[in-house]
């Protein structure tokens, strides 16, 4: 069974993330135990197959809100924010071939438009960042690893 977790999101001076929250699927394992579905655009240390605690609360209806996590998978989470969208297209083909997931999405009233990635192996981490950080710096896209983990693990 699915259902939602809400993570709230702490909004910086500069108006980033353009959410206050982001609600991910995730695996029902038992009384408040979850296991991540989906890749997060913005949330820092989560990615698919991680286990965590949340709770459901009067407030948030049927969502349950994160507590903490209790053990990491091998996956890692990358957030890719495009300066050109012309390359969307091609970036999330190429990261495909490459092992990976991609989930597109647009924020700011579709001003930002975003790819949310997971990396699944390991060992192909190396190739997908190679890949990404030349097209940062011809100023294709802007890319924040949010949840990286040792490939060793």
């Amino acid at each position: 069974m699915f259902i939602k977790v809400r993570f709230d999101l702490e909004i910086d001076e500069d108006g980033y993330p353009p959410v206050g929250s982001e609600s991910l699927n995730a695996v029902v394992l038992g009384a408040n135990k979850f296991q991540i579905d989906n890749t997060p655009f913005f949330i820092e240390r989560i990615a698919v197959g991680d286990i965590i605690e949340a709770h459901k609360t009067p407030e948030s209806g049927e969502r349950f809100v994160f507590d903490k996590i209790l053990s990491l998978s091998k996956d890692q989470s990358l957030s890719l924010i495009f300066l050109d969208d012309s390359f969307i297209e091609g970036v999330s083909t190429k990261l495909q071939q490459l092992g990976c997931y991609c989930e597109y999405g647009e924020f700011s009233s579709g001003n930002l438009k975003m790819v949310a990635v997971n990396v699944a192996q390991p060992d192909t981490y190396h190739d997908v960042m190679s890949f990404l950080l030349h097209l940062e710096t011809q100023e294709v896209l802007s890319v924040a690893e949010l949840s990286v983990k040792d490939a060793t693990a």
